[in-house]
């Protein structure tokens, strides 16, 4: 009943965010289309890390290391906008009631994880490990597409040059940097030694 609830939350999670960046646009008189943005990093790591499962045992322990890392360490990242006197209200208030839903989620994906893990053998879970490892990276990565396409849209010329100026700089690869929900998951589980935290 609860992975159920938490599917059907997951679904609320995307329309509320949807309504307030509807909303956000409408109030700026901006006509951009959702679809005018690219997919994030996390949905492009993802694909490239399905289409390279082969089977579909690893498929699956792929899906779940992404699922697994997308709802223990979401909240690090909720935490981290919610509380940005630059994110408009309406923003805040939608990211602080997903916050509230994922913090309930961190603990069934956890348990869901402990489960499955709890059957797998040495191979499975190095496969499970390396999915989460690259999860983990591509979700705390710092995010420069959406970027880079607003800025093309409004025209302002030196917009790539900004980007790259600011991707290469140093101290701006990470964006959530709080590991500590998913550090005690995989001492649990076993595997801390496979995943890299820095």
């Amino acid at each position: 009943v609860a992975v159920n609830q938490a599917m059907v939350d997951e679904q609320y999670h995307t329309l509320m965010h949807f309504n307030a960046s509807s909303a956000t646009r409408r109030g700026r008189g901006w006509a951009l289309p959702a679809k005018a943005l690219p997919d994030v990093l996390t949905v492009h790591t993802r694909a490239q890390a399905l289409d390279a499962a082969e089977g579909p045992r690893k498929i699956a322990l792929t899906q779940l290391a992404f699922m697994t890392v997308a709802e223990v360490s979401i909240t690090a990242y909720l935490d981290l906008i919610s509380d940005d006197p630059g994110v408009q209200s309406i923003n805040r208030a939608t990211i602080r009631l997903h916050a509230r839903d994922e913090y309930c989620h961190a603990s069934i994906a956890g348990e869901l994880a402990e489960s499955v893990c709890s059957t797998l053998d040495d191979e499975e879970l190095r496969i499970f490990a390396d999915s989460a490892c690259t999860a983990m990276r591509s979700f705390a990565s710092n995010d420069y597409g959406a970027w880079r396409s607003i800025l093309a849209m409004e025209g302002i010329g030196s917009g790539d040059k900004m980007i790259d100026n600011l991707e290469h700089s140093t101290g701006s690869e990470l964006l959530v940097q709080d590991f500590s929900g998913l550090r005690t998951l995989f001492d649990r589980l076993g595997v801390p030694d496979r995943i890299d935290f820095t």
